[in-house]
């Protein structure tokens, strides 16, 4: 009879910017698959304010240890969780909590100074 797997570790993020995230993890020992593998199952919650329940937004299975998310709301609180799958069983979920980066335009400003200027060439 085949075991609950192993829980993920090392879960971090990395490459964050307004709009995406790469999410990466460590990769489960084979001694703790405890059966067939299938794969890391992976979910993405976005949070929108603290009193409204959070969204799933992107869920999965991959057979690698990151995730590239693309397509994120700027300045957003999300949560990426990930456990491992084997054929009967799944781990339990590690969670990463992070916020996108706010998207900002720069503005350049820029001041002219309006005269007169005088040039004077001596011979």
């Amino acid at each position: 009879m085949c075991a609950e797997p192993g829980q993920v570790s090392g879960l971090r993020v990395s490459q964050l910017t307004s709009t995406a995230a790469q999410m990466m993890w460590t990769k489960l020992p084979c001694r703790e698959h405890n059966g067939i593998a299938v794969g890391y199952m992976y979910e993405l919650r976005r949070h929108l304010q603290p009193s409204v329940p959070s969204v799933n937004v992107m869920f999965g299975i991959v057979n690698g240890t990151a995730l590239d998310l693309n397509s994120l709301v700027p300045f957003t609180n999300y949560t990426f969780s990930v456990r491992f799958a084997n054929d009967l069983h799944q781990g339990r979920w590690s969670s990463q909590d992070f916020v996108t980066f706010e998207d900002c335009e720069y503005l350049v400003f820029s001041q002219v100074f309006v005269g007169r200027i005088v040039l004077k060439i001596f011979c």
